[in-house]
């Protein structure tokens, strides 16, 4: 592999080399390439309007299936060339290595969480890295104390009579909220965490998860509700008072709102993965890219963003 070249593309990553054009992700509906390849299937990395066969996991054809979008899956054995390889941001998240030299880690978590299991990256000789937290102020702590955190939280306001919502993305955080919280009797979850739930229990998840979907005619206080960011609720409906729990890693600060837990790895979790993976050279997309791109070059890296 001689000859390689990435660059950015709308929302996606184009890497050509002397062998093929790859693209990446959320690409315009313009760009040719031999090989696609999709890491997981939040919209933001979903190409539309196409009808293409891509190199992901099943599980995130699945789940780009309930969103709408429909592809065709690429025969991994014929490209023993791209590794696929789990970075625990959500089901099915996957990052590519190419050729053994060319490390892009989509979307990234570090830490196992329920049943997801975190990146553990490869070596590689070029890293192409998320940078959504790539500012020193965000740094989150370590997964498990900010569960313990939460569930604390939790059952101390719902046995002191008040309600309890928690607010996160509807596809990823809220299913793993689902199964943390799968014992407790009262639990419900909004009807669009509970379509993507389906989905999951399509794909062998959540299988054990009791829970009810959200009535606001009948439902039982206090009661503890799961819930996606943008999905509304009346809470002046019900009679109890009722706390709402912001789930994000947006919530650095802010801690009266909600906690800072979140899919992607914090500014401390992306320079793990920098150490493990040992690269020659990195390109920093998304979120604070260029800020990331620039702490990296502080500390002796030859990084850029893209």
């Amino acid at each position: 592999m001689s000859y390689i070249n990435i660059r950015k593309v709308g929302n996606g990553i184009v890497i050509d080399t002397n062998k093929y054009r790859y693209a990446l992700d959320k690409v315009p509906k313009n760009v040719s390439a031999d090989i696609y390849m999709i890491s997981h299937a939040h919209t933001d990395h979903l190409p539309s309007g196409r009808n293409i066969q891509v190199l992901s996991s099943k599980e995130t054809l699945e789940l780009a299936r309930t969103r709408g979008y429909t592809y065709n899956a690429l025969d991994q054995d014929r490209h023993k060339d791209i590794e696929m390889i789990e970075n625990g941001h959500i089901l099915g998240s996957r990052a590519f290595l190419i050729d053994g030299k060319i490390l892009y880690t989509g979307d990234l978590n570090i830490f196992d969480r329920e049943f997801l299991r975190g990146f553990k990256p490869p070596q590689a000789d070029i890293l192409i890295i998320e940078a959504t937290y790539g500012k020193r102020r965000y740094i989150f702590g370590e997964y498990n104390r900010l569960i313990e955190k939460l569930i604390q939280t939790v059952y101390k306001s719902v046995i002191n009579g008040t309600n309890v919502i928690l607010e996160a993305y509807p596809l990823g955080k809220t299913q793993l909220l689902t199964n943390l919280f799968r014992n407790y009797n009262n639990l419900y979850v909004s009807k669009a965490v509970h379509k993507y739930n389906e989905s999951y229990r399509k794909l062998g998840y959540l299988t054990n998860c009791k829970y009810n979907i959200l009535n606001k005619s009948d439902i039982t206080e206090p009661f503890l509700l799961i819930k996606g960011t943008n999905s509304r609720v009346d809470t002046s409906k019900f009679n109890l008072n009722t706390r709402i729990i912001r789930l994000t890693g947006w919530m650095v600060g802010k801690e009266d709102k909600g906690l800072p837990l979140s899919d992607h790895a914090d500014f401390l979790g992306l320079l793990r993965v920098i150490d493990k993976v040992n690269p020659r050279k990195i390109y920093t997309i998304f979120g604070y890219s260029a800020t990331f791109a620039k702490e990296l070059q502080r500390l002796g890296y030859d990084a850029e963003s893209l």
